[in-house]
């Protein structure tokens, strides 16, 4: 038994010291792999090969329509973007960002372009983030520049699966981390955290600018901080555009600090167009935050989207009715507990299981398999370092051996 705690010593170890290398500034020459259809998607694995994809789709015309793209690991942009934006020390935050001199990171490539209603390059394919997270984005677009986010646009896309964090974006309007614009898209198990956007007009939200059309957002949390100067949205800036949309926004929660120059916004969204839906949502009332649609922008319909304390968001209920809604939802997530509110748990869409596994054969019939993380191994499938340990009849344990 002291040998199997000595390598699993060793291994966890090994483990812990891998980190993702931070961007270098450079565009890769190929992705990591695949030729871009479902079966084989173009996996990305590092920044190089993100900023292939941006330039990819600048230099091809309709690049990703139709083609499929997937992250194998957390993608490191830039390191301690939000702990320069916002220190520790300057809880109340009352300096603009802006001011802030970010000279020691690299502006990172949005993907896709807009000029205009007539003149952008929106992203159409599926993005699938496999339950990994870009971290450090750092996007500048403030002189007059709308729709900022990794995607300026999406549409007939799918983005899923995917986490941002450590990330600042400054843009004049509708700016979110993970999209400026959706059109006719969906958007399933997506994040942000530790984040700042913000922009000195109106629209700007933590995840996505402005949702258009028939898109979807599900399963979705913002933890971050806004800012601008009035119609702010923290989860969304604008569902709809004043016209009849059909957009839903289902089982998702905005923990965002929303802080501005005039008091219209909302948590969830700054305006429901005529036609769209928000249910089963749920807020907190940080900042200068008001409720969860500004109430002269509210056209669309509401339905079961509560106010929580900060408390509530902490305690096993949210947690309980999240889990319960996304049973629900096709292709959602299971919620997991996290220290301030529920996280998104990825492990039930692990093809292959990566890692650490300890298989344990007891003197009874059948096979107990365990990872590391808690997640059950589906040994078919599972590949990574495996500890086989064997309990004879004389109930003595042994290691067989490990398999890497």
């Amino acid at each position: 038994m002291k040998n199997v705690i000595l390598i699993l010593s060793m291994l966890i170890a090994t483990a812990l010291t891998a980190k993702a290398q931070t961007w270098d500034g450079t565009t890769a020459t190929g992705y990591d792999g695949g030729d871009g259809t479902a079966e084989s998607p173009y996996l990305i694995a590092n920044g190089q090969q993100l900023a292939k994809l941006a330039e990819d789709m600048l230099a091809i015309t309709d690049f990703s329509k139709g083609k499929y793209f997937k992250l194998t690991a957390d993608i490191l942009m830039n390191e301690g973007v939000f702990e320069a934006i916002v220190p520790s020390t300057r809880q109340d935050q009352e300096d603009l960002p802006k001011d802030n001199d970010l000279s020691m990171f690299r502006e990172t490539p949005n993907i896709g372009s807009y000029d205009s209603d007539d003149s952008y390059v929106a992203f159409q394919g599926t993005f699938d983030g496999d339950g990994h997270r870009i971290i450090g984005l750092l996007s500048k677009l403030y002189s007059g520049k709308t729709f900022d986010g990794l995607f300026r646009v999406l549409e007939n896309a799918t983005v899923k699966n995917l986490g941002i964090s450590d990330s600042y974006l400054l843009s004049n309007a509708y700016a979110g981390a993970l999209a400026g614009r959706v059109i006719d898209s969906n958007i399933v198990n997506c994040y942000v955290e530790r984040s700042y956007i913000e922009g000195g007009g109106s629209r700007n939200a933590a995840l996505i600018g402005q949702c258009l059309g028939h898109s979807q957002m599900v399963n979705c949390y913002a933890d971050a901080t806004v800012f601008g100067k009035n119609d702010m949205g923290g989860l969304i800036g604008r569902i709809g555009n004043g016209r009849e949309n059909s957009c839903v926004v289902d089982n998702c929660f905005a923990y965002v600090n929303i802080r501005e120059k005039r008091r219209n916004n909302g948590a969830i969204s700054s305006e429901c167009g005529l036609g769209s839906t928000v249910r089963n949502c749920y807020y907190c009332k940080l900042g200068e935050t008001q409720g969860a649609i500004w109430k002269d922008y509210l056209y669309g319909t509401v339905e079961n989207t509560k106010e929580l304390s900060a408390e509530a968001f902490a305690a096993d209920g949210l947690l309980a009715d999240l889990n319960s809604r996304s049973q629900q939802l096709a292709g959602a997530a299971r919620w997991k507990s996290g220290e301030r509110h529920p996280q998104l748990d990825y492990s039930q869409f692990t093809e292959d299981t990566q890692g650490i596994s300890v298989l344990y054969n007891d003197v009874t019939p059948g096979t107990r398999t365990y990872l590391l993380n808690g997640m059950a191994a589906g040994t078919a499938n599972a590949h990574g370092v495996y500890i086989i340990r064997t309990t004879s009849s004389n109930g003595k344990s042994t290691v067989k051996k490990v398999i890497r």
